[in-house]
């Protein structure tokens, strides 16, 4: 590679400009992951000027050196399918409002995965005369799943658990269907049809202490909605998350209450919902069973729906030096697994709950 400076040609070597073109893009990349919040931009720009630098000036040595040659190749089919798991994911995510704090910036990012899918798709083309083939890489990846998810490693073994039972409880009640279509057809044949009211079948959910909230106290008609931002400030400025768990005397409920209390004399909406859980891991030993119910809040935002917190303190002697607020992606059959509102490098992670088996009603 050659730059022109003035009347002088410098010759700098292919390695040094591919370093710095992976150093400089690199850079770009963390300055726009730091403000979009995300870091999905870091890693398409690096793993871009990679790509870019090993067919720009590096492709020699793939031809030259059959095993590079190989691994490359199996490197680009590996990322074809990374990028594909990514784009749905960000859809899902970006359609839900769920993805980054702003859905312009949101967007941006997902047109950018796309883009660079399209490129990375015809680097693949380019390289199509390589061995694996991607038919090849694609059957070897579904065997080391299979072989995976039976042989019990985590978390694929999670995985392919909650496929089968997906599919089971979808075809279990495939007969039921069918017999309530038989039962009506023949009462529709009937000349007299005898319509009985439904009985109300409350759902039996566990929970180490009630409840402590009334369905019959109405909803206070000044209260307003807040936009997400508007929901971290009060997030940020309240301290229900920071008051110790107690069990049983200060719970899951006390938490969901008091931040409810502490939003209406905001101003702001919010809900106490319940959850019933199945495989609750009982970290602290307290006696739960695995089967369980747990209480959270929930706000309807402006800009992003209905939104899920889960202010619930941590017990005495827990270590965490920032906000327990987190934000929960609630649906049925999913993962119970909080994620921090504010997150903290030194609070770690939270695993996950158990999985979710039924969202209860929301209490305004």
């Amino acid at each position: 590679m050659k730059i022109l400076l003035g009347k002088h040609r410098i010759r700098i070597q292919n390695w040094l400009a591919a370093l710095l073109l992976i150093l400089a893009l690199s850079i770009i990349g963390l300055g726009i992951s730091r403000l979009a919040g995300s870091f999905i931009p870091f890693w398409l720009m690096f793993v871009f000027s990679v790509i870019y630098s090993i067919e720009k000036w590096l492709y020699y040595f793939t031809r030259k050196y059959k095993g590079i040659g190989k691994l490359y190749r199996l490197l680009l089919n590996l990322l074809i399918w990374s990028l594909m798991g990514l784009l749905v994911w960000s859809g899902i995510k970006l359609f839900s409002q769920q993805f980054v704090q702003s859905s312009v910036i949101g967007s941006l990012i997902f047109l950018a995965e796309f883009i660079f899918f399209v490129y990375i798709w015809r680097v693949v083309a380019r390289n199509s005369w390589r061995w694996p083939s991607m038919k090849l890489t694609t059957f070897s990846l579904i065997g080391i799943f299979l072989v995976f998810s039976f042989a019990g490693v985590q978390p694929i073994a999670n995985y392919k658990n909650q496929v089968v039972d997906s599919v089971t409880n979808i075809v279990s009640k495939l007969p039921e269907r069918e017999n309530q279509e038989a039962t009506k057809a023949e009462e529709t044949d009937q000349t007299i049809i005898v319509i009985e009211p439904p009985s109300i079948v409350t759902p039996e959910v566990f929970f180490p202490d009630p409840l402590p909230f009334s369905p019959e106290i109405a909803e206070d008609p000044s209260l307003r909605n807040p936009s997400w931002e508007e929901l971290k400030t009060f997030l940020k400025e309240d301290k229900t998350d920071q008051l110790e768990y107690i069990f049983p005397s200060f719970v899951c409920a006390d938490f969901a209450t008091t931040l409810q209390s502490n939003a209406k004399k905001a101003g702001l909406r919010c809900a106490i919902t319940s959850v019933e859980l199945k495989g609750y891991p009982d970290w602290y030993n307290y006696g739960i069973p695995s089967n369980t119910g747990h209480a959270l809040n929930a706000f309807e935002t402006t800009d992003r729906g209905l939104v899920y917190i889960d202010c619930t303190g941590l017990p005495s002697g827990s270590h965490n030096s920032g906000s327990c607020d987190t934000i929960i992606d609630m649906k049925i059959g999913g993962e119970y697994l909080p994620k921090y509102v504010f997150p903290n490098s030194s609070d770690g992670y939270w695993e996950s709950m158990g999985t979710i088996v039924e969202i209860g009603t929301n209490q305004w």
